[in-house]
């Protein structure tokens, strides 16, 4: 009885011998590679967290100054005061405070009912335009808690968006 081998070129046994080598090495490239991109996903995601956070940091520290702010001279005079002459007096430390703040428009003082009683933007005496969010000056008028309206595109022209800042004390409230 004869047995018949087959015999394999040794070409195919070559490449049978290259792609037994070659295989668990691309195999192992492509784990480690899937694995360095979920990391950089999850560095990424991170990263966008962390941003976040401090963003929101930021501004919840810049809303806090702005309140603070806004409810010292509310509580300070001329602005706690009654009187007419010094109306005139707040509308000139006013416009001195936006100057210093270029972040502020305007500040308005209102009385506790919500009635406006100038506008650092205009001329002291001038006819003032109705407030541009009317409820959110109501609401911190009736809660006395500050409120800080929606954001809105600025009236400049500019295209910036502006949020009015609101707080009251017993006697007046203030909005920048």
């Amino acid at each position: 009885m004869s047995t018949s081998v087959k015999t394999i070129p040794l070409r195919r046994r070559l490449l049978l011998l290259g792609a037994a080598a070659i295989l668990p090495l691309a195999l192992m490239s492509g784990v480690a590679l899937q694995a360095l991109l979920e990391q950089q996903q999850r560095r990424a995601e991170q990263s966008t967290l962390d941003l976040a956070r401090a963003l929101a940091t930021a501004v919840d520290t810049e809303l806090r100054l702005t309140v603070s702010s806004l409810q010292s001279l509310a509580l300070a005079d001329p602005f706690a005061s009654a009187a007419v002459g010094d109306l005139r007096q707040a509308h000139g430390v006013a416009r001195r405070v936006v100057a210093s703040r270029p972040e502020w428009l305007a500040l308005l003082l209102a009385a506790a009912d919500g009635t406006q009683l100038f506008d650092s933007g205009r001329e002291f005496g001038a006819p003032l335009a109705p407030p541009t969010e009317p409820d959110s000056l109501a609401e911190v008028a009736r809660t006395r808690a500050p409120v800080v309206g929606q954001l809105r595109r600025g009236r400049s022209g500019t295209g910036e968006s502006r949020c009015a800042f609101r707080c009251c004390t017993t006697a007046r409230c203030a909005t920048c």
